[in-house]
């Protein structure tokens, strides 16, 4: 606020003058005086309106749906669903027909299936494998079997004729049966037990002869 003054001066002389008679007062002595005056103006206030700071808040909403898959992923779950089809449980051998190669569990390629003539069998279907040292074939029955067949000999066009083989049968690491022949035999392995057995394997040894071994009329009951 502002104040604005005004001064005004007034001077007044006043100057008294007589005749100055006996007894009487002397000469009147001019008596000055000053008055001061003092106005006060007010002048009007000036109001400042500041206004406050725009604020400015800004909501963005988000209405968008989720972008499909990529192809890498895609193509990342389908390999992934296919692995877990992989890994799905081991088909158990048929028990109505003799047994191939594709029953046995990770056998050695070595083995081949087809038909061979064996002493007095002409075309005999079944597995075999040329063999100078030992092999073993793998079955996992998972324990649903209670028995075990098949016949073994040695294949009329093997290297040689002096060979003895020897098979073991083991169920779950426990030998349950073993066999030996030579050659011009056929070997008769029936109503082997395997009865609450899963791995059932065949050791098959040669003990250093080379000789083609077949295996025929594979069957579990």
């Amino acid at each position: 606020m502002q104040y604005r003054s005004v001064i005004a001066l007034a001077g007044v002389s006043l100057v008294l003058s007589g005749c100055a008679g006996s007894g009487a007062e002397g000469d009147l002595a001019a008596a000055a005086s000053t008055v001061t005056t003092t106005q006060t103006v007010t002048a009007p206030a000036e109001t400042v309106t500041v206004a406050p700071d725009a604020v400015t808040v800004t909501v963005e909403t988000t209405n968008e749906e989720a972008e499909p898959p990529s192809h890498t992923e895609a193509e990342a779950q389908s390999e992934e669903t296919e692995s877990a089809d992989d890994t799905t449980a081991i088909e158990l051998p048929s028990d109505d027909q003799p047994l191939g190669l594709d029953d046995f569990f990770n056998h050695a390629s070595s083995w081949e299936e087809g038909r061979w003539n064996v002493a007095n069998r002409a075309n005999e279907r079944g597995v075999s494998i040329n063999l100078s040292y030992d092999t073993e074939l793998e079955l996992r029955l998972q324990n649903q079997f209670t028995s075990l067949r098949f016949d073994a000999g040695q294949a009329n066009d093997s290297a040689s004729s002096e060979c003895l083989t020897k098979v073991d049968i083991m169920v779950d690491g426990e030998v349950r049966e073993t066999r030996e022949f030579g050659f011009n035999m056929i070997q008769e392995f029936a109503g082997i037990d395997v009865a609450d057995g899963n791995a059932v394997k065949l050791k098959i040894d040669n003990a250093r002869c080379a000789a083609r071994v077949v295996l025929s009329r594979i069957q579990v009951d």
